[in-house]
């Protein structure tokens, strides 16, 4: 398992405060990213719930929109700077706000996360170095 897989997998655990297994299945709503049968990594948009639909999922995948009622692996929502700060505030509780503190800590570290792409959209753990990724999993 490489540094980023366990990175997203610790984040998930503390934001949850439950084992990976149990707290990836918290995830599972809008936004999720989950595998499909045939390793298609699909995008959560709807839950289909009040719709006739328990237990479907309307996602989004290359570009199409499809009801889904299995997939073989859920990946979770997408690792960003507030989650990470979530995941922060569980290790590091603190009076001060969770955010100032994360952010003196990774100055110190010399920790640079990009916030957003060029679009305009957030940046995730995808989106950072490995570097960047590795200083942070040594600091949760």
């Amino acid at each position: 398992m490489t540094t980023r897989e366990k990175f997203k997998r610790r984040v998930i655990e503390l934001i949850h405060g439950l084992p990976y297994e149990e707290a990836v299945e918290r995830e599972l709503q809008e936004n999720c990213l989950v595998i499909g049968r045939l390793d298609e990594v699909y995008k959560i948009c709807d839950t289909g719930k009040g719709k006739g639909n328990k237990g479907k999922y309307y996602a989004y995948y290359d570009q199409n929109f499809y009801l889904i009622d299995t997939f073989e692996k859920i990946l979770g929502l997408p690792i960003t700077i507030g989650r990470v700060m979530q995941a922060f505030n569980k290790v590091k509780p603190t009076n001060v706000n969770p955010l100032w503190q994360l952010g003196v800590e990774m100055n110190d570290k010399k920790i640079n996360w990009k916030l957003t792409k060029e679009n305009g959209e957030n940046c995730t753990d995808d989106d950072q170095t490995d570097e960047t990724i590795e200083k942070l999993y040594n600091l949760i």
